[in-house]
Protein backbone atom coordinates (compact mmCIF):
# COMPACT_ATOMS: atom_id res chain seq x y z
CA UNK A 1 0.00 0.00 0.00
CA UNK A 2 0.98 3.32 -0.57
CA UNK A 3 2.14 5.81 2.13
CA UNK A 4 1.11 9.67 2.35
CA UNK A 5 3.41 11.90 0.96
CA UNK A 6 3.31 14.25 4.35
CA UNK A 7 3.28 11.40 6.58
CA UNK A 8 3.64 7.58 7.17
CA UNK A 9 0.02 6.69 7.03
CA UNK A 10 -1.66 5.00 4.16
CA UNK A 11 -2.89 6.82 0.89
CA UNK A 12 -6.23 6.58 0.88
CA UNK A 13 -6.87 9.62 -1.81
CA UNK A 14 -5.28 9.54 -5.14
CA UNK A 15 -5.71 12.72 -7.14
CA UNK A 16 -4.73 13.37 -10.68
CA UNK A 17 -4.63 16.49 -11.76
CA UNK A 18 -3.82 17.91 -15.38
CA UNK A 19 -1.63 20.57 -15.67
CA UNK A 20 0.01 21.88 -18.64
CA UNK A 21 -0.95 18.78 -20.51
CA UNK A 22 0.97 16.57 -17.87
CA UNK A 23 -0.89 14.40 -15.25
CA UNK A 24 0.38 15.28 -11.92
CA UNK A 25 -0.21 12.90 -9.25
CA UNK A 26 -0.95 13.28 -5.51
CA UNK A 27 -1.30 10.51 -2.52
CA UNK A 28 -2.63 11.42 0.40
CA UNK A 29 -4.21 10.26 3.74
CA UNK A 30 -7.24 11.74 4.77
CA UNK A 31 -5.95 14.15 6.83
CA UNK A 32 -3.53 15.43 4.36
CA UNK A 33 -6.40 15.48 1.18
CA UNK A 34 -7.44 19.20 1.91
CA UNK A 35 -3.40 20.02 2.05
CA UNK A 36 -2.87 19.84 -1.88
CA UNK A 37 -1.96 23.09 -2.99
CA UNK A 38 1.53 22.47 0.22
CA UNK A 39 2.59 18.97 -1.41
CA UNK A 40 4.85 18.49 -4.43
CA UNK A 41 3.35 16.36 -6.83
CA UNK A 42 4.59 12.37 -6.66
CA UNK A 43 7.22 11.83 -9.14
CA UNK A 44 5.54 9.41 -11.69
CA UNK A 45 8.64 7.97 -12.53
CA UNK A 46 8.80 6.62 -8.79
CA UNK A 47 5.53 4.34 -9.42
CA UNK A 48 6.49 0.32 -9.70
CA UNK A 49 2.86 0.06 -11.73
CA UNK A 50 4.32 2.92 -14.30
CA UNK A 51 7.37 1.14 -14.64
CA UNK A 52 5.36 -2.32 -15.23
CA UNK A 53 3.13 -0.90 -17.63
CA UNK A 54 6.35 0.38 -19.47
CA UNK A 55 7.68 -3.22 -19.60
CA UNK A 56 4.48 -4.05 -20.69
CA UNK A 57 4.72 -1.49 -23.44
CA UNK A 58 7.81 -2.52 -24.62
CA UNK A 59 7.21 -6.41 -24.89
CA UNK A 60 4.17 -5.25 -27.18
CA UNK A 61 6.98 -4.75 -29.91
CA UNK A 62 8.41 -7.29 -31.73
CA UNK A 63 11.75 -6.01 -32.78
CA UNK A 64 12.35 -5.34 -28.80
CA UNK A 65 10.67 -8.85 -27.85
CA UNK A 66 12.95 -10.28 -30.31
CA UNK A 67 15.60 -8.67 -28.73
CA UNK A 68 15.02 -9.74 -25.38
CA UNK A 69 14.45 -13.63 -26.97
CA UNK A 70 18.17 -13.51 -28.30
CA UNK A 71 19.66 -12.33 -25.17
CA UNK A 72 17.95 -13.81 -22.67
CA UNK A 73 17.31 -17.78 -24.24
CA UNK A 74 21.25 -18.36 -24.96
CA UNK A 75 21.80 -18.48 -21.65
CA UNK A 76 18.47 -20.84 -20.53
CA UNK A 77 19.18 -22.90 -23.25
CA UNK A 78 23.01 -23.93 -21.72
CA UNK A 79 22.02 -25.83 -18.81
CA UNK A 80 24.51 -26.23 -15.96
CA UNK A 81 27.98 -27.26 -17.53
CA UNK A 82 28.26 -30.96 -15.46
CA UNK A 83 25.21 -31.74 -17.87
CA UNK A 84 26.50 -30.25 -21.07
CA UNK A 85 30.33 -32.70 -20.76
CA UNK A 86 28.07 -35.71 -19.79
CA UNK A 87 25.87 -35.54 -22.74
CA UNK A 88 29.20 -34.77 -24.94
CA UNK A 89 30.76 -37.56 -23.73
CA UNK A 90 27.65 -40.02 -24.24
CA UNK A 91 27.54 -38.86 -27.84
CA UNK A 92 31.07 -39.53 -28.17
CA UNK A 93 30.76 -43.03 -27.58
Amino acid sequence: MMKCQACDQPATCHVTEMVAGHAVEYRVCEKHADELDTLKPVDPSQDPASEWAKIQKTFQDPIARQKMAAYLLPALCLGPPAVADSERNRNEL
